[in-house]
């Protein structure tokens, strides 16, 4: 139970936090987008005349233009708090920033107008339902493609930049010209307990080699000395 609690604060805390519910309204016009494409085709190849498609395609765009504008206001919130924490933005991030808030604001038109265009496929007269396609299948292309260009320029702000994340000490590599702590050597007194056995256990110390002394060259037995010959016989 106390999980389920837990998770459930976690969940009011990312509401109250307006950059966490950007992300969180962002999806839903994109998923809006991908899946009226789709349906949209599927409408052209029937020629305007499948009725549950097409109220379909009203609904999906209507949600769309909804959850866009409420993707839009939350960016501007967003964007709001990053100018009262006075986050210093680079001039390529606030390029990118002006260009994703310019077009997230026009993402709900693109919808609006989506929407209205497929209810236009409704009208009984075929030159103006086939025009009506037309132009319903070209606004869902458009917007489509606009709205991905948006999640690319936020996306590129996020993942790129960090523009909104928390910055994690975890997430940081060590400089490469920081050399690892040297250990001090153990230091002996002849005082205390401890430091006598941590003196008898260190490693000894390794003395250097003392050079050999050269060999003298070993001489070789002296000759015998010659017979003499006898005096006498």
């Amino acid at each position: 139970m106390s999980e389920i609690l837990e998770l459930w604060h976690a969940m009011m805390r990312s509401l109250s936090d307006p950059q966490q519910v950007h992300a969180l309204w962002v999806h839903l016009p994109i998923g809006a987008a991908v899946a009226g494409l789709l349906l949209m085709l599927l409408l052209t190849f029937t020629g305007g005349k499948a009725q549950p498609v097409r109220w379909s395609l009203i609904i999906i765009y209507v949600l769309g233009m909804a959850t866009g504008y409420l993707a839009m206001d939350a960016g501007e919130d967003a964007h709001q708090r990053l100018m009262d924490e006075g986050v210093a933005l680079s001039p390529a991030v606030d390029h990118l920033l002006h260009e994703h808030e310019e077009m997230g604001e026009k993402v709900w038109m693109f919808m609006g107008v989506t929407a209205l265009l497929v209810l236009f496929t409704a009208v009984r007269n075929t030159p103006v339902r086939l025009i009506a396609l037309v132009l319903a299948l070209t606004a869902s292309v458009a917007t489509l493609g606009w709205i991905s260009v948006v999640g690319h320029y936020g996306g590129t702000m996020v993942y790129s930049y960090g523009v909104g994340t928390p910055t994690s000490p975890f997430n940081l590599a060590p400089p490469a010209s920081s050399a690892p702590p040297t250990q001090p050597a153990p230091t002996s007194f002849s005082g205390g307990g401890h430091d006598q056995r941590d003196h008898e256990h260190a490693a000894p110390a390794t003395q250097p080699a003392q050079p050999a002394e050269p060999r003298e060259p070993e001489k070789a037995p002296d000759p015998p000395p010659p017979m003499r010959e006898p005096l006498f016989d």
